[in-house]
């Protein structure tokens, strides 16, 4: 398992924790997920809240593993409990692993561009070299 320093995983600021958890928003450009978003006419995004996480990118909030988008789920899952101190620093532990699983992975794909792309970057001009297992 990835462990991040607290000093790196501080990228969300907690606005308010005292309050329960009653539903999750992140509104575009607006890099806050918000506990208490107002909600608005259908079709359109709730306004922000009062209690929330700040500085929680874009391409954080939206990452999926496994068909879930990560931040949403976790939140989601203790909807209508208070968190504890330790939730909080879990999340904000959580939001920084996914920001350096997100570099991570653009550095992977950048030097797979760099090497010809997908699937060329792993072709070889030589022959397969087979190794025999009785050796």
């Amino acid at each position: 398992m990835l462990k991040v320093p607290a000093s790196e995983a501080e990228i969300a600021q907690v606005a308010d924790a005292a309050r329960r958890l009653d539903w999750v928003e992140s509104g575009e450009g607006q890099e806050t997920v918000w506990l208490d978003a107002v909600s608005a006419k259908k079709g359109q995004p709730a306004r922000g809240g009062t209690i929330g996480f700040r500085d929680v990118p874009e391409e954080v909030w939206n990452f999926h593993i496994g068909g879930y988008q990560v931040c949403a789920k976790w939140l989601k899952d203790r909807k209508g409990r208070a968190l504890s101190k330790d939730d909080i620093v879990h999340y904000q532990r959580i939001l920084g692993a996914l920001e350096e699983t997100i570099r991570i992975m653009g550095e992977i794909d950048a030097v797979i561009d760099d090497h010809g792309g997908w699937p060329g970057a792993f072709a070889t001009t030589e022959p397969a070299t087979r190794l025999d297992p009785a050796t």
